[in-house]
């Protein structure tokens, strides 16, 4: 079997062992959300009320069209949690954070390389004789530079295991993008249901919010109302929402995902 092959699966091996750090923190902080004071450690119990951090206890805002700073959504998450335990989840959402953003890392470059070699097998059903013509001498992808010869090596040998190796492994990185995202959703539900009940001021702003969203951004709302909708209303041609029907967690969903999406909009202007 060719080096890129081996190296997939050497790879594909690899990527399944070793712990799962963003599983653990998540977990951490299911736990945490549903114990009762009484049940944290003595010694967290008795220790100081942690000191506010810069920029902590600040009111979340975004601007209207008339660019006037509406001071709503402030104190969301966890009105009822004491101060330790708060001070705790803010710690184990960074480690999350952090561990989520690692792992999103590790599977860019293979998810790069198996999109290449499925461009590379497919132009071979149509032409093997074409395969060098098709591209340049180098196919660049970002921080990576794999060689014709490379891939020329691989297409020589039988396309049929060629093809089944690659569908393993593609499904292989398929699985663990859902097992991610998976988690990532029942940690945002926990976090979520630990939000104090949005106010009609709040809700009538999150509804102008939703409205100036660019038409490609609103896939993603539909997908977080559809979560809390019964099987047969999530295949619906329409979706009619009324955000005073909403149930909480879903409105703070929504309110959560607009300010990330503005934030990044900020980071990249």
């Amino acid at each position: 079997m060719p080096n890129v092959s081996r190296n997939l699966l050497a790879y594909d091996k690899h990527e399944r062992v070793g712990p799962d750090y963003f599983g653990y923190y998540s977990s951490e902080v299911i736990n945490l959300l549903s114990q009762d004071e009484d049940a944290l450690p003595v010694a967290m119990q008795k220790s100081e009320r942690p000191q506010s951090k810069s920029g902590e206890g600040k009111t979340n805002s975004i601007k209207n069209n008339d660019d006037l700073s509406i001071s709503l959504y402030n104190d969301a998450i966890g009105p009822d949690l004491s101060d330790i335990k708060k001070e705790r989840l803010r710690s184990l959402l960074r480690q999350s954070v952090t561990a989520l953003s690692s792992e999103v890392d590790e599977v860019v470059d293979p998810i790069f390389a198996t999109y290449h070699l499925q461009s590379r097998l497919k132009c071979k059903r149509h032409s093997l004789n074409h395969t060098t013509n098709a591209f340049d001498d180098h196919v660049q992808i970002p921080s990576k530079k794999i060689k014709v010869d490379d891939f020329q090596s691989l297409l020589e040998n039988d396309s049929v295991e060629v093809e089944e190796t690659v569908k393993r492994y593609t499904d292989e990185l398929s699985g663990r993008l859902v097992h991610m995202e998976q988690q990532l959703e029942s940690l945002l539900d926990a976090v979520m249901s630990k939000c104090r009940p949005m106010t009609l001021v709040e809700k009538q702003q999150l509804q102008r919010l939703i409205q100036k969203l660019p038409a490609e951004n609103l896939d993603r709302v539909v997908q977080i109302i559809c979560r809390s909708r019964p099987v047969k209303e999530q295949s619906s041609d329409k979706i009619f929402v009324d955000l005073e029907k909403e149930d909480n967690a879903t409105l703070w969903r929504l309110y959560y995902y607009i300010e990330a999406f503005e934030k990044a909009k900020m980071l990249s202007s």
